[in-house]
C-alpha cells in the first residue's frame, strides 16, 4: 500500500474521522508507466492486494468496520520530470525489474513521452475503525 499521494482535504468524504484507527491508500490498475515497463502491472497485481483481500487483512487484524473509497484524480507532469522520476527509480517496483526492461523502457520514455505527460489515476482508499 501507498500513500504519497492520495491525500484529502478537510471537507471530503475521505477525511479522517476522530474514531477511524486506519487509513490506507493503494494504487489501482492502469498506472501511466505500465506502458513504457509491462512489468510493473504484473509485479504490482501480485504485490497490492484487492478490495476483498484488504477487507478480509483488515477484519482479520481485529478492526471491526472497514469502508472503501474510490478517488480518481487527473494529473499532470512536465516532460523532463517524468523523465527524472522514470531515471530515478521513484516506485520502489523498479528494484524488481530486470536491467534490460528499465534500460528499454528509459529510452522509449525519452522517445515517446509528450510534454506535458497527462494521466489519470485510480486509488483505493481503506478507512478502518476498532470494534
Amino acid at each position: 500500500m501507498t500513500g504519497s499521494s492520495c491525500g484529502s482535504s478537510a471537507t471530503s468524504s475521505t477525511a479522517p474521522r476522530r474514531s477511524e484507527r486506519l487509513r490506507a491508500c493503494s494504487f489501482q490498475r492502469g498506472y501511466w508507466l505500465n506502458r513504457f515497463f509491462p512489468g510493473i502491472q504484473a509485479i504490482d497485481l501480485a504485490r497490492f492486494p484487492t478490495e476483498e483481500q484488504l477487507r478480509g487483512e483488515l477484519t482479520g487484524a481485529g478492526l471491526g468496520s472497514v469502508r472503501f473509497e474510490r478517488l480518481s484524480q487527473h494529473a499532470s507532469l512536465p516532460r523532463e520530470t517524468a523523465l527524472e522520476r522514470i531515471r530515478g527509480r521513484h516506485i520502489s517496483t523498479f528494484d524488481l525489474l530486470d536491467d534490460d526492461e528499465i534500460r528499454e523502457g528509459i529510452a522509449r520514455a525519452e522517445r515517446e513521452l509528450p510534454d506535458p505527460v497527462e494521466y489519470d489515476q485510480e486509488w483505493l482508499i481503506a478507512i478502518g475503525a476498532e470494534r
